[in-house]
Order: structure tokens, then sequence, then C-alpha cells
């Protein structure tokens, strides 16, 4: 009889931390090119599906939130709406709005595009669907002043900027407001910056980032890099791919 003994060696990896001169390096790599947007210009078209939980459903904190409300309007003495019918208009679209505020629960689908050069751009909105869990009641008919999302008003909206003004145009209801004083902020976001991190801007400098505390973990199993940076308000973490330019494949923040 022939016996026949197999030894299995077995290599444990284990995940590497990187150092300070390391960090620093990822850090200076990351603020080298700074960019605010996906793309310097161009056209960017994307879906957007939104969901928004309510702030909160606590019966006694909304009905105090609405008493409130209720009690600083009526001793306000000098109120917009300037007639009764108005003032009761407000008053009864209160109660609403609070609520709406505060323990509405909506999803929303849209599409969006976005055509920008660098400055100049064109940001057109087409809301598909909307659905919210609070909703104005028949005693509200007629209400204008009531302030939920208007899908009739709001399913095609367009904001843009030439340059010299600064243009919102309502579709549906073939409405648009056009300034030319600048007092509007002509800001554009949306899928051009929508889970973009501006490195080499505000927070994120090479100068701000090497002076937080941080540390890094190089992961054995597909060579990410996960970076930690902690900060006095909160934690961010950022999963990286070094085979990318160190592009982050996701990251969390975690408020203290």
């Amino acid at each position: 009889a022939i016996i026949l003994l197999l030894s299995v060696s077995c290599v444990a990896f284990a995940d590497r931390q990187l150092d300070r001169t390391e960090i620093l390096q990822i850090f200076e790599k990351l603020t080298s090119q700074p960019r605010k947007t996906w793309i310097p210009a161009g056209t960017i078209e994307a879906r957007h599906e939104e969901y928004r939980a309510p702030k909160t459903t606590n019966l006694n904190e909304i009905n105090n939130r609405i008493n409130e409300k209720i009690q600083e309007y009526q001793s306000n003495t000098n109120k917009r709406e300037l007639t009764e019918n108005l003032q009761k208009m407000r008053l009864d679209a209160i109660p609403f709005n609070v609520r709406y505020r505060l323990s509405n629960e909506y999803t929303m689908d849209s599409t969006v595009v976005i055509r920008f050069d660098g400055d100049r751009f064109y940001w057109e909105i087409n809301v598909g669907s909307r659905t919210d869990s609070v909703k104005p009641g028949a005693d509200l008919d007629g209400n204008f002043m009531t302030e939920q999302f208007d899908l009739d008003w709001n399913a095609r909206r367009v904001f843009a900027w030439d340059g010299q003004k600064y243009t919102m145009y309502f579709l549906p209801g073939n409405h648009a407001i056009v300034d030319t004083t600048g007092s509007t902020p002509n800001v554009v976001n949306g899928p051009l910056t929508a889970g973009f991190i501006p490195w080499g801007y505000g927070y994120y400098t090479y100068k701000n980032l090497s002076a937080a505390e941080s540390s890094a973990v190089e992961k054995d199993v597909n060579g990410q890099v996960h970076l930690t940076l902690n900060l006095a308000d909160s934690e961010m973490v950022f999963v990286m791919d070094p085979g990318k330019d160190y592009a982050v494949t996701s990251y969390l923040i975690n408020g203290f």
C-alpha cells in the first residue's frame, strides 16, 4: 500500500496601511488638475430617480409646529396678503404646508439635459412622474397658497445662462423669469456635478486635505484604496481605484 500525504500551505495576505508620504502623494495627484464638474464642456443627458423620506412623522412635533406658524402669522402686523380673503387663504393653508414640509414622502422620476461650455449653460428638466404622500384635501381646492410640488406647472423647466442674463422658463404655464441684474445665482448642477468631488477647490484643496487627520488602506482583494478623512464634525470615507488615477468609486460622509 502506498500512502500519499499532501501538504497544503496557505499564504495569508493582508491589507496594507499606507504611510503619510503615500497619502500626500494621493492628495497631490487628486488636486493637480482642479475641476468642479464631470466635464469641462459638452452635453450630459441623464435620468434622475429621486426619493425623499419624511423629516419627521411625530404628530406632536408636527402639530406644535403648525400652532407656532399659525400664531406667528396671526401676530404679524405687516402681512404680505393685504385683503381679508387672501389672509384667510394663507391661514387655511398653513397646516397643510407644515405637514407637507415635515412629513411628506415623495418619489420623482425625470430626465435631464445640460449643455455647458464652461460658463454658459442650458439646463432642461422634464418630470415624468411624481408621487407625494401628503396631498391637499378637498377643503383647499382653489387655494393657491398651498406650497406643494405642482406637476402641471413644473413638468418641464428650463434654466439658462447666456453670459448676460439668467432665464427660468416653465413650459406648462408658458411663464418665464428673466434676470439681467445678476442677483440670481447662475449656478448649474444636476448631473453635471451629482456625486462629483471638486478636488482642488474649497475643502478639497491640497492644503486643507493635507492638514486633516487621515488614514488609508490598500485592500488586498482588489487593490482599491480606502481613504478616511477625520474632520471636526464629520468623517469622510472614499473608495478609490489607483488604476484610474484614484477615481472615487464610492464615498460615505458620516456627520457627528
